[in-house]
């Protein structure tokens, strides 16, 4: 019984854990994320910067900037 309320009390948990947050140039040939909108490796972006999830960062195989890293 314990287990199976354990597993309910973890599985909410996961399902409404905060998403980290990242920020990308939203340019055809940007292909880094970045982790503080004033980086500086945004400086040269001439598109908007927006601001997506780390998991969605991922699937787009973008990579963390050289300058946070």
């Amino acid at each position: 019984m314990k287990t199976l309320f354990l597993f309910f009390a973890l599985s909410a948990y996961v399902q409404t854990a905060p998403k980290t947050m990242v920020y990308i140039c939203d340019s055809p040939s940007a292909n880094k994320y970045h982790l503080k909108n004033d980086c500086h490796g945004l400086r040269k972006c001439t598109h908007h910067i927006i601001k997506i999830t780390l998991e969605e960062a991922k699937k787009r195989k973008f990579e963390l900037c050289k300058f946070e890293d």
